[in-house]
Formats: structure tokens, sequence, C-alpha cells
């Protein structure tokens, strides 16, 4: 079987794209990555190994896939840059990510470091969200209460089974930029 286009005209290996998704955000390697008990590299590795033996594909191929699946860094949302630099005028913005160790790359690479005022990658701090651990250590960290911080989050909301999400004692946890703006204090917004 020969590579196919995908829905943006690109060329992917058939077959062993079909799972790629489901087998990179499996369980147990997705939370070894984040929580940076394997490298980026190794990661994608189990990927690749994973992909060949559920697609029955040979492993040159799911390496391809998942090579090609690893290129993008990613996209900016504007409107959370919109919100990150207006807030960074009144107050200190952290990032805190579940990545692996290629967060610092990727985010060089959108020129985001200089955009913010710290970076918290979970691969680092050994412990990842959902975990409320996680947010208690960044607040500590930024020396900021809980209740004196406001996150906002692209997840749609905690897996079935995982730990609360919601920082503890935050009062202000939002999911998109359009529901954060108006409750920052220092937004000119009721």
């Amino acid at each position: 079987m020969g590579p196919r286009p995908d829905r943006g005209g690109r060329t992917r290996p058939g077959s062993a794209t079909r799972s790629l998704r489901r087998t990179a955000f499996a369980e147990p390697s997705l939370t070894a990555a984040v929580t940076g008990h394997l490298t980026d590299a190794q990661w994608r590795g189990h990927i690749a190994a994973r992909l060949a033996a559920a697609a029955d594909v040979q492993a040159h191929r799911a390496t391809t896939a998942v090579a090609q699946w690893s290129a993008s860094v990613g996209i900016l949302d504007p409107h959370v840059m919109t919100l990150i630099r207006h807030q960074r005028r009144l107050r200190r913005v952290a990032l805190l990510s579940n990545a692996t160790d290629r967060l610092e790359t990727d985010l060089t690479a959108l020129g985001v470091l200089d955009q913010v005022d710290g970076v918290y990658n979970s691969s680092t701090l050994g412990l990842a969200k959902p975990d409320p651990a996680v947010f208690t250590a960044v607040c500590s960290d930024l020396g900021s209460p809980p209740e004196d911080c406001a996150f906002l989050d692209d997840a749609p909301g905690p897996r079935p089974g995982s730990p609360r999400s919601r920082p503890p004692r935050s009062p202000l946890h939002h999911r998109h930029p359009g529901t954060a703006v108006p409750a920052l204090p220092g937004t000119g917004r009721a």
C-alpha cells in the first residue's frame, strides 16, 4: 500500500496514520513523557513501535508517519496571544504546559518565550495537569497564592477518573479566552 494524501493534500503513509493520534496519546507512555520519565525522542520511538505493531505495517513506515506528525510545532491562538500581551502589561503571565522536553524548542520556534514571564514544563516538574499539585508548585514558585492566580486551559475538561482539574483555591479557571477576559481583574470589564 503506497502513501495516500491526507485532507490537506500532504502525502502520508496510509494505514500507519489511521491510529497515530490514538496511539500517541495512549497511556501509560503519554504520562511518562509529560512527566519526564521518557524523553520526547523515546516517546516518539515508542509511538512508532506501537503503531507498527497495531497497524501491522513496516517499522520504517510507522517511523515516517510519526516524524511527519512530529514536524509541526503547532500554531498560536491569536485570541490567547492578545490576552497574554494585554495581561502582561498588568501582571506576570506564566505558561504551564503538559509537554515533553521539546517544549522550549517549540516555544522558541513559535516566538512565545519572550511573550511570557515564565514557562513551567510538566516534564521538568515531574507533575502534570490535572494534578492539583502541579498548580500548587507553580503558584509557590511564582510566590503567588492560588487564590490570586487565574488559569486558562485549552482542555475541555478532566478525563474520566482523573483528579480534579481546577487549581486548588483558584477562583478563576477558564477554558476559553473569551470567558477569561471579563473575569480577570484589570481588564476594564465587569
